[in-house]
């Protein structure tokens, strides 16, 4: 949220709410939900390892039922090569994804597909607020869940 001033100060920057395409968004090899023999960096164990908690079907039915919830935002950062990381909203993205091509289910297949025959409508573009770093996310989460959510500017 701090950036740098072309004066060398801090400038207090708002992060900013944006449509990206879920194509464009990856998950959080440094999920500290992942246990310890998950390899982060494999998005296909990490579904794997999501879909092995039953909890992610609950959610990709909820979707597929009720839609998106778009009131609550992906917080994402670009990693050292760019690709834009999902910090928080991990679970979300893997259900998104699911609900896309369901065949790409490492496990329980069937209640996935089953799931997306009940949407009307997945998106492929989904609301996030852009940090500049995961720091910067961490910092947000730590201000919101001791004081409340910090406002944003809106879609462009």
């Amino acid at each position: 949220m701090n950036e740098n001033a072309s004066d060398g100060s801090k400038a207090e920057t708002t992060p900013e709410l944006r449509l990206y395409e879920v194509s464009q968004l990856h998950v959080d090899p440094e999920n500290p939900r992942l246990p310890d023999n998950v390899d982060g960096h494999d998005e296909a164990a990490v579904m794997a390892c999501m879909l092995a908690d039953a909890t992610i079907l609950e959610l990709i039915y909820s979707i597929a039922v009720l839609g998106y919830f778009s009131g609550e935002p992906l917080l994402i950062a670009p990693d050292a090569s760019d690709r834009l990381i999902v910090v928080e909203g991990n679970r979300r993205l893997a259900a998104l994804r699911l609900l896309q091509d369901p065949s790409s289910a490492p496990s329980r297949k069937r209640a996935v597909e089953d799931a997306a025959k009940l949407a009307k409508a997945v998106p492929t573009r989904v609301p996030c607020v852009r940090f500049e770093n995961r720091n910067d996310i961490l910092d947000y989460l730590g201000y919101r869940h001791i004081t409340g959510i910090i406002e944003v500017r809106s879609f462009r």
